[in-house]
């Protein structure tokens, strides 16, 4: 008995519907202001401007990439639209994101933020990441060098050390105190 153009379809469509291969979607980007956690692939995260990494090393990743490897990625990476389409600036995690490929992985999990498009609203969002409360410090002449270009943005006058105190979550004196550091002869720098 010939099947009619209509079972046909209806058979079609059920095979779509059972199908186990995985359907892969983009999910819509975040509206301005808006947070999104997705899974990305690695290849879409590029380094932002130089200027708004505040790393001058990765460190030793060995531990990381072994919790990695044990446990999974833990904690996102936090990431903002590029100019470029479809990539993103990659802001904190750079350490989980070197892990991630000297472990071959594909993706990513990724906080996407698209409040952060401003620079000096991102770098004071990095400095803040990076505070005494989170697992691997910046060095302090790293820190210095974030406060420096923070400071310079907001017009390096007498308030400026208060803005970038408030952008960093930190103390206006602790702000000084470590721009004090890039004061300190090169030679020496090295051993801070």
């Amino acid at each position: 008995m010939a099947k009619t153009k209509k079972q046909k379809k209806s058979e079609k469509k059920s095979k779509v519907a059972t199908s186990t291969k995985p359907v892969e979607t983009e999910a819509p980007a975040p509206k301005k202001g808006e947070f999104q956690t997705v899974r990305i692939p690695l290849k879409q995260i590029i380094d932002p401007p130089k200027y708004l990494i505040a790393r001058d090393s990765l460190g030793n990743l060995d531990e990381l990439r072994n919790s990695i490897k044990r446990d999974g990625q833990i904690q996102n990476l936090t990431v903002r639209p590029s100019k470029k389409a479809g990539v993103y600036e990659l802001l904190c995690g750079h350490r989980r994101r070197a892990a991630l490929v000297e472990l071959k992985e594909k993706d990513a999990l990724v906080t996407i933020r698209t409040d952060l498009t401003d620079d000096d609203r991102a770098l004071g969002f990095i400095a803040s990441e990076n505070s005494a409360d989170s697992r691997f410090d910046l060095a302090p002449m790293e820190q210095a060098k974030v406060f420096k270009r923070l400071y310079d943005s907001f017009g390096a006058d007498s308030s400026a050390a208060g803005k970038v105190a408030k952008y960093c979550a930190t103390t206006s004196n602790n702000v000084r105190r470590t721009m004090g550091l890039l004061d300190i002869p090169k030679d020496v720098r090295e051993l801070v």
